[in-house]
């Protein structure tokens, strides 16, 4: 039997992505990787799309991916493809420790 996760052995992968990418990330997690820890929000930022002046901000998508440490390398490194965050203005990723979550499991149908 799995031990249930804690909050030690988990990471959270953050990404800003440019508006529109979110919901195919996380639906790319779902099937490709069976991941169903995301959740992404939409937010304000500046220069992913273009260089910026003062004042102007755009929208972006914010995901978040909850992943078990042995995984973090594995999915950082998915999302970074398919993402496209190595191409210009395809957005930002960072990873750090999990500080804190609220588990929450589907039910079955």
């Amino acid at each position: 039997m799995k031990s249930a996760p804690t909050l030690e052995n988990q990471k959270l992968i953050t990404c800003f992505l440019p508006k529109g990418k979110g919901v195919e990330i996380v639906a790319k997690l779902n099937e490709e990787k069976k991941l169903f820890s995301t959740n992404f929000a939409s937010g304000r930022g500046r220069g992913m799309a273009k260089a910026v002046g003062f004042g102007e901000w755009m929208e972006v998508d914010i995901l978040y991916v909850v992943v078990e440490q042995s995984q973090a390398e594995e999915i950082f490194d998915f999302i970074f493809d398919i993402a496209g965050i190595d191409r210009p203005n395809g957005g930002l990723m960072i990873q750090g420790k999990l500080t804190a979550a609220t588990p929450f499991a589907l039910p079955d149908f």
